[in-house]
């Protein structure tokens, strides 16, 4: 083994060698076949190129075994025999040259069937007949010259070729050139010509060919006039490579592979080289033609056709005959025809001429018979049935186009619609016009009879449209079949449009304001025109609408009912109504449908009646009566009931609002005051018991006699005043009335006299306390007297004592308890004292009065006093209890906020009531005690979390500034303003009203806040968090990092550069300051990023504002360092520091001290010390700065002290003089 290491990688390469597997051996055979192949066939030889088929396979498939073992493939066979041929062609010299014979040797190995060798064959069939038309070419230059120029030579060289035309078809045939696939050369009508020519005498086998060139060439035109691009033809015709069929192939077919360019590239007309081919290839090209997205999309477009405006053309105005127009006469008859031209003023019938074909109608038309020879092609194609979908649409478009102008065309357009609802779709949706309804019914009214009897078609073509559409009219549409009866159905519908547009038109005719076309399309509009035209007083008008109404199928009944309607809100009288509900039997037709009669009286004719006029009532109660004479209302009464009890009272009350005494919500006594009076009490009186009230009862005679004595009496005090003596004569004249009184009435008769608000302004309290114990002895005496007439013994008992109270009470006011306690004079106690003595000393009145005091006033000693004028065991309360009671009414307030539980809620908010008792309450009472009775009354209201959190919290703001809050309402507090902060920014951050925010829940909340800022508005509730409570033990942290200030006022302030941001941060840095009193270090942390953001404002008022010494020279030193200061770089704030820490010698030598002076010089006048100018002075003089002193005192007082009067500028002068002359003297 050798040592070195060559030999060791030689060594190991060896090795390897043996361990790999030796390879396959290598196929040297077929390659060699090839090679002999190629050899023999190029060899020149006739033998040689027969013995070189031995080596190949000659047939696509073979019969028999390969001659050779080793015999080359088919493909490979075909290559080689090709190359070989084309070879020998192209080293010719002529159609003579010997390479000829040896080239078709070559060819002759192959099946002749093989279109590559077929064509091949015929180039060389060619040459010699381009030999004999004398055209000179190499057959290399054949080959690949433009195939049409040897056929120009032929016929330039030979001027006779005409008469050889078979030859000339020959050099065509085997040169493979369509002529119509030649764009350049033939152009489209002259290939018309030559399909047109070529069907006339083709033999039968070539129709079906011919007919689908002619086709493509067609689609060829369309696909120009759409404006299309054709390389969608040429990449459509590629989509779909379909097989041809040997037997499809004809001589104009052959050449499938060469082109007209000599470079063998597609030429510009290639791409329109399929007309003529085969229907595979038509098949392909209409793939992309056909396709779904060409239809809708061609169809979308163009199917919103827009009918253009004639152009108005000016006429020359030069004179000549250039514009003379002939009528179309024939030849034969111009003899007779003088003058055949049409006059300058004459009609003109250019229009009549043709059809005016916009673009969009000529390529939709062109769309169509695009679809039309997509179906014709092949049915059955993709492209076919998206054309035949697309093709009713396409109809549309067309009928739209083209009925302006061409009426009958654009119905046959219809006519090949296939679905009725796009055709109804298309007639609803042109103009309501007289001559389109009748359009549409002729249209579908022919439909039906056509449906019905094609074979009768001439007949129905010649009727007018009328009777075609009485002819389908008259059709019985039971044995119509389906899609004719729908044809049936849209006819008659459109025949009603045009009578309904006929009717509209009549109407509007006549005035009204009707819109015609909704009148036609809208049921439910024309139904109301029709229920309106009855709203009218003339009697024509209304049998209008009546026969409308009978002939659209209206109720008439609705009609007479809405004519009603209209007749008793406009006050006819009671006589024109029922003249009218005469006329015509129109009560007999309302009255066939009693209960529906019944509702419209109630719910629509009786809301519009006065109640006063009493003729209308009687006779609304008689229609009512006469539909429904057994109804009851909620008053329990009948037609008939109110019929009686409406007569009496129209004796007994005239001008009474009928209406308004059954009114809910007020007594029928209210309506009846006005007209009781001496002459009808009487009467009044008598028909009380059958005046039903609202709950249920009904008027009592005695209710109505203590209205009229209570007015009686009240009469007198409208007078001048009377004694005593007169007011007990006039009680005695009123007598007569009160001893016919109820128990209950002679109640209500001394509370109108003695504790009406009106009548304690007109009487005195001594006649009411007269009138008090007249009555109280009335009743007293009436309990046996009286007891079977007007009420029991127990209802007079207690009348005396409800009546006794109240003497008491207005005794007790007489005695001067009121007087003695408040000062009446006083009109806030005023307001009190009158509504104390209407109170009549009840219990309940009391307490509201003491509750309105409590909550509404804020005069000390007035609630207690006016609890001690109270009567004993009236209101067995103490002030503090008074006070409790509005503590929790404002509580229930706050938690009910949309029920009113006071009127006082009116005037002041709950929040503002509840502090003004909590002042009240301390300023009477300063102890404890008050203090916990409150917090006691309001802690379960703050512990409710159904309340709102921020209410809470502003009721717990209240107590913490008028009341000591324990440890637990702190805490309760603070938590309440974290989850008011926390949830105005994060909703979703979850804060339990049980956590103890101690000092690490806090610090907690606070590290997983922090990240989640990203707006200014969440740093500022952040900082306010960081403000609630006692400040963290972290914001002792003398580390900036790790500070919670900095942390916060480093985000914020990275977080954006606009001047927002700026003074937000600013904001809360001071109050940073303020809360915890922020240490240097983290100070100058945090102006060291304002300076960052180059914002000398906010660096300045943030350094001056704080109380660190250190910071004030930071910014001296700051200023200093700047060579020029902008106005928008200090504020008032900055110059007003500046002077108040007497930093003014400081500033002297930096940019802001001129405007820190002028600052001064103009806040001289304030009362604030550091803007005195004495003090500047002092401060600038004790740093040695006595220029500036000066400059400072020369500034403020606005000249020199040496000019400041005439002497001392003299004298100021002359020792001016006087120096300057000994100066001068040598």
């Amino acid at each position: 083994m050798p040592h070195l290491p060559d030999g060791r990688q030689e060594l190991g390469r060896d090795l390897n060698a043996l361990t790999t597997p030796p390879p396959p051996p290598f196929d040297l055979l077929t390659p060699t076949c090839q090679i002999v192949a190629h050899a023999l066939l190029g060899s020149g030889n006739r033998e040689f190129i027969g013995s070189a088929s031995k080596l190949l396979v000659c047939h696509r498939e073979p019969t028999s075994k390969p001659k050779h073992p080793h015999s080359l493939p088919y493909e490979t066979s075909v290559e080689l025999v090709l190359s070989a041929a084309r070879e020998y062609v192209d080293s010719a010299a002529s159609h003579t040259d010997p390479c000829i014979p040896l080239a078709r040797a070559c060819l002759q190995i192959l099946d002749s069937r093989l279109p590559e060798v077929k064509a091949e064959l015929d180039f060389l069939s060619a040459l010699p007949l381009l030999s004999q038309f004398k055209v000179g070419t190499l057959p290399v230059q054949a080959r690949h010259c433009d195939k049409m120029e040897l056929v120009r030579q032929a016929l330039l060289q030979t001027p006779k070729a005409y008469k050889q035309s078979s030859k000339y078809i020959y050099i065509l045939f085997f040169l493979a050139v369509l002529l119509i696939s030649v764009p350049l050369v033939s152009p489209k009508p002259r290939r018309q010509k030559l399909l047109a020519f070529s069907l006339c005498y083709c033999p039968d086998t070539a129709v079906d060919k011919l007919l689908r060139a002619a086709q493509m060439l067609e689609l060829q035109e369309i696909y120009q006039q759409l404006d299309l691009p054709q390389e969608e033809l040429s990449s459509g015709s590629s989509k779909e490579p379909t097989p041809v069929p040997e037997e499809s192939k004809g001589p104009p077919t052959r050449d499938r592979g060469s082109s007209v360019k000599p470079d063998g590239s597609q030429q510009q007309g290639s791409s329109w080289s399929f007309v003529g081919k085969t229907a595979g290839k038509t098949r392909s090209m209409l793939t992309t033609l056909g396709s779904a997205d060409f239809w809708k999309g061609t169809v979308r477009n163009l199917t919103n056709v827009k009918h253009e405006r004639p152009v108005q053309r000016t006429a020359s105005t030069v004179r000549s005959n250039n514009d003379l127009k002939l009528f179309a006469v024939p030849a034969f008859y111009q003899s007779v025809f003088s003058d055949a031209y049409v006059g300058k003023y004459s009609l003109s019938y250019d229009k009549c001429d043709g059809l005016n074909w916009s673009p969009v109608l000529a390529d939709l038309f062109n769309v169509l018979r695009a679809s039309m020879i997509a179906e014709a092609i092949d049915d059955k194609s993709p492209s076919a049935q998206c054309s035949y979908e697309s093709r009713g649409s396409i109809l549309l478009g067309l009928a739209k186009g083209l009925f302006p102008e061409d009426t009958l065309l654009a119905m046959c357009c219809l006519f090949g619609v296939r679905h009725l609802d796009q055709v109804e779709e298309f007639f609803l949706n042109l103009p309501s016009t007289p001559m389109v309804l009748s359009i549409a019914s002729y249209f579908f009214s022919l439909a039906v009879l056509i449906a019905l009897d094609p074979s009768d078609a001439v007949r129905l073509l010649r009727l007018d449209g009328p009777q075609v559409v009485k002819e389908a009219s008259s059709k019985n549409t039971d044995a119509l079949p389906s899609e004719v009866l729908a044809c049936a159905k849209l006819a008659s519908k459109f025949c009603q449009l045009q009578a309904d547009l006929a009717q509209a038109e009549l109407l509007k005719k006549q005035g009204g304001s009707i819109d015609v076309e909704r009148f036609t399309e809208d049921d439910n509009y024309k139904a109301e025109t029709i229920l309106g035209m009855a709203l009218t007083l003339d009697q024509e008008a209304l049998q209008v609408a009546v026969s409308l109404a009978k002939r659209y199928n209206i109720a008439v009944w609705d009609v007479y009912a809405c004519h009603l309607e209209f007749l008793f809100s406009e006050g006819c009288g009671v006589a024109e109504v029922e003249e009218r509900l005469r006329i015509d039997g129109m009560l007999e037709v309302l009255l066939s449908k009693p209960e529906p009669l019944r509702e419209k009286l109630l719910s629509r004719i009786y809301p519009s009646l006065d109640g006063s006029d009493h003729s209308s009532m009687v006779f609304f109660y008689q229609l009512l009566e006469k539909c429904a004479s057994a109804s009851v209302d909620d008053l329990g009464l009948t037609p008939a009931k109110h019929l009686k009890l409406l007569g009496k009272l129209r004796t007994a009350c005239p001008g009474l609002d009928y209406k308004a005494l059954f009114e809910p919500g007020q007594s029928p006594l209210v309506v009846l005051n006005k007209f009781v009076n001496e002459d009808s009490v009487q009467a009044i009186s008598e028909l009380a018991p059958s005046i039903p009230c609202r709950d249920g009862s009904r008027l009592t005679s005695s209710s109505v006699y203590c209205t009229w004595a209570s007015k009686l009496f009240l009469s007198k005090a409208e007078g001048r005043a009377l004694t005593m003596a007169e007011w007990g004569k006039h009680f005695e004249v009123c007598r007569t009335y009160v001893d016919n009184l109820s128990p209950p009435d002679l109640i209500k008769f001394v509370e109108s006299i003695a504790f009406d608000k009106d009548s304690v302004e007109q009487v005195s309290r001594r006649i009411r306390l007269d009138v008090v114990k007249q009555c109280l002895k009335m009743a007293k005496q009436s309990q046996d007297q009286k007891m079977a007439e007007t009420g029991s013994k127990e209802e007079w008992s207690d009348a005396a004592k409800t009546l006794q109270g109240y003497l008491s009470h207005l005794q007790r006011i007489e005695d001067g308890v009121l007087d003695e306690a408040v000062d009446p004079s006083n009109p806030v106690i005023q307001s009190y004292a009158i509504e104390f003595e209407l109170s009549r000393g009840i219990p309940e009145k009391l307490e509201a009065m003491l509750l309105r005091c409590a909550m509404l006033e804020h005069m000390p000693g007035l609630l207690p006093s006016l609890l001690s004028c109270c009567p004993p065991n009236t209101v067995d309360k103490q002030p503090t209890d008074i006070y409790s009671d509005a503590i929790l009414l404002a509580s229930e307030q706050l938690r009910n906020p949309d029920k009113k539980l006071h009127s006082v809620f009116d005037v002041l908010t709950p929040e503002e009531v509840l502090e003004r008792i909590l002042r009240q309450v301390l300023d009477e009472r300063q102890d404890m005690f008050v203090g916990d009775m409150v917090l006691d009354l309001l802690r379960p209201f703050c512990l409710d979390s159904s309340v709102a959190i921020h209410v809470r919290l502003k009721v717990l703001e209240i107590l913490e500034k008028n009341v000591i809050l324990s440890t637990e309402d702190e805490s309760l507090l603070l938590v309440l303003r974290v989850q008011t902060l926390i949830w105005s920014e994060w909703p979703d951050y979850e804060v339990d009203e049980c956590t103890e925010l101690d000092n690490d829940a806090r610090q907690a909340m606070f590290d997983e806040l922090l990240p989640r800022c990203s707006s200014e508005s969440s740093f500022v509730v952040l900082g306010k968090l960081l403000q609630s409570g006692d400040p963290l033990e972290s914001t002792e942290e003398l580390d900036p990092e790790k500070n919670p200030w900095t942390q916060l006022l480093s985000r914020l302030l990275h977080s954006s550069d606009n001047s927002s941001t700026l003074d937000a941060a600013e904001s809360l840095f001071l109050a940073a300051v303020k809360n915890c009193n922020l240490n240097l270090l983290c100070c100058r942390y945090v102006l060291g990023e304002f300076q960052r953001k180059n914002s000398m404002l906010h660096t300045l008022r943030s350094s001056l504002q704080t109380d660190h010494t250190e910071l004030h020279k930071d910014a001296i030193a700051f200023l200093r360092a700047v060579g020029q200061v902008l106005e928008c770089d200090y504020d008032e704030t900055v110059l007003n520091r500046i002077l108040q820490l007497k930093l003014l010698p400081d500033v002297a030598s930096t940019a802001l001290y001129q405007p820190v002076v002028e600052h001064l010089i103009a806040s001289r006048d304030s009362a604030d010390k550091h803007f005195s100018i004495d003090a500047a002075v002092k401060s600038l003089t004790d740093a040695g700065m006595l220029a500036e002193a000066g400059s400072l005192l020369l500034q403020a007082s606005r000249m020199h002290p040496a000019l400041s009067n005439f002497s001392v500028a003299v004298s100021a002068a002359r020792r001016w003089l006087r120096g300057t002359r000994a100066a001068n003297e040598p």
